[in-house]
């Protein structure tokens, strides 16, 4: 049971830190820690690979955003350049991005796996909305790599933080909500 316990504390921080990188590495550059910082979060991001490999079964898109980071981790510590690790979200967006597209050539889509986790008897219906749906997360994942990469190569920490730790979670946030509430008012669904 404690193990159990533990686990579930060790994935929820992981993601946690995982999600909320772009705001620590704020932090941290405060406080000029970054060689601590590199070891912490390459911790994390193997932790999150470990995580991923171990969840079988279920859509799980976790692993690519562990691998990217650790990296992208090891990349900075060898060439010793923070800027290294500012890329961590292009190169996630640009992930899912493929990831995504792949599932739009290769039924079913993304969308459709991950609502088939909630609903096994899909309606027939209901599968060219979900890869609709997938469509439009992929012109997302384009949008927040281009703003992502701007972020990266314009040398300002702040607004790469706010961008990527902030404003890029509210457009996600904006995104889930509009097609729920597009769904539950316009498909009465």
């Amino acid at each position: 049971m404690w193990k159990n316990r533990l686990l579930f504390f060790a994935r929820a921080v992981t993601s946690i830190v995982v999600t909320f990188f772009p705001l620590l590495v704020l932090f941290l550059a405060r406080h000029n820690d970054f060689r601590f910082f590199f070891g912490i979060a390459l911790l994390f991001f193997l932790m999150q690979c470990v995580f991923a490999l171990k969840n079988k079964g279920a859509v799980n898109f976790s692993l690519f955003p562990g691998l990217i980071g650790l990296a992208l981790g090891v990349l900075s510590l060898i060439l010793d350049k923070v800027q290294v690790f500012l890329w961590y979200p292009v190169f996630v967006n640009l992930a899912l991005l493929s990831i995504f597209g792949f599932s739009l050539v290769n039924a079913p889509s993304a969308i459709e796996r991950i609502a088939r986790l909630m609903t096994k008897d899909l309606p027939a219906k209901a599968i060219p909305y979900l890869k609709n749906v997938t469509k439009i997360w992929c012109f997302f994942f384009i949008f927040n790599g281009l703003i992502a990469a701007w972020t990266a190569s314009q040398d300002n920490l702040v607004l790469w933080s706010l961008w990527n730790g902030c404003f890029s979670y509210i457009c996600i946030g904006v995104l889930l909500l509009g097609e729920w509430v597009y769904r539950k008012l316009v498909l009465n669904v």
